[in-house]
């Protein structure tokens, strides 16, 4: 039988996080991006997502984003690094994080 997406990252990481400072980096597989996953009935899950869920009582607005206030560290499940944000929200923490795209056009 598979394991839900919760219980993979249960498996992986365990159930105490660190401190609220430090990182909790994902200990699995991590997409070219950076951030962590796992695979559940052939589709991709980001364990940031999970640990947001799984530490605040499974409440996840698929709705938002899950952001990190870690500063370039995607793989970073700590849920006290976490927070749920707008697409602006999400937007701002690209430009705030240097990871917006960067270009002239064309």
């Amino acid at each position: 039988m598979n394991k839900s997406p919760h219980e993979q990252f249960l498996e992986v990481m365990g159930d105490e996080p660190p401190s609220e400072q430090e990182c909790w980096p994902w200990k699995g597989n991590t997409h070219i991006s950076g951030y962590g996953y796992i695979v559940y009935n052939k589709k991709h899950y980001l364990t940031h997502r999970i640990s947001f869920s799984i530490f605040n009582n499974g409440t996840l607005d698929d709705n938002l984003h899950v952001l990190h206030k870690c500063i370039a560290n995607r793989a970073c499940v700590n849920p006290h690094h976490l927070y749920q944000g707008t697409d602006a929200d999400n937007a701002i923490d690209k430009v705030q994080q240097d990871r917006q795209i960067k270009g002239e056009m064309v």
